[in-house]
């Protein structure tokens, strides 16, 4: 894990399996209610080239690679070797590959990419604009990115549970402690 993304790091939780599943979960709920009404609008085509920015386990890399049909091709970068090895234990028989990278240096991906998608990345990142620099130079001419990411300044829940104010503030102070930002901008 590097410095520059310590914010979250799969590996050490205590149960292991169980932040797996979470993260599919995640994946489900995300891809069905958010990614999907945002790849309506753009989405990647077939035979185009997709980068998958912190890809984790693969479970939205799988899912690209089904948009980009088998000439194109999808490559799923992450910093955390576990999550690598279980998303290509996964994906063996998909056209995604996955590689150990950093967000901070993609110099060896430079203009590849038609398509870049970054979901739940940027709030773990300490320094996003250096991201930034290195995500755009990914991208063919014409390419497209796309950022999802959460802004916790404006999750509400009705009515309130109590101590939930005191919970998201917690979990945002520990995140920033760690060098991400749930505020990601």
């Amino acid at each position: 894990m590097s410095d520059s993304m310590r914010s979250y790091s799969f590996g050490q939780f205590t149960d292991n399996a169980s932040e797996l599943r979470r993260l599919e979960a995640q994946a489900d709920l995300g891809w069905r209610e958010i990614d999907c009404r945002i790849l309506a609008r753009t989405s990647p085509k077939p035979g185009q080239r997709v980068l998958d920015l912190g890809c984790g386990p693969g479970f939205i890399a799988r899912r690209l690679s089904d948009m980009v049909g088998k000439n194109g091709e999808v490559v799923g970068v992450d910093l955390n070797e576990s999550l690598l090895t279980i998303a290509h234990n996964r994906n063996a028989s998909s056209q995604v590959r996955f590689a150990n990278a950093s967000v901070y240096d993609l110099t060896s991906y430079r203009g590849e990419f038609d398509f870049v998608y970054a979901r739940l990345l940027f709030q773990h990142l300490e320094d996003p604009e250096k991201a930034l620099n290195q995500i755009w130079q990914t991208l063919a001419p014409g390419g497209v990115l796309i950022v999802v990411d959460i802004d916790d300044g404006v999750f509400t829940v009705l009515p309130e549970p109590p101590g939930f104010v005191e919970f998201t503030q917690e979990a945002a102070a520990h995140q920033q402690r760690q060098g991400g930002d749930v505020n990601a901008q």
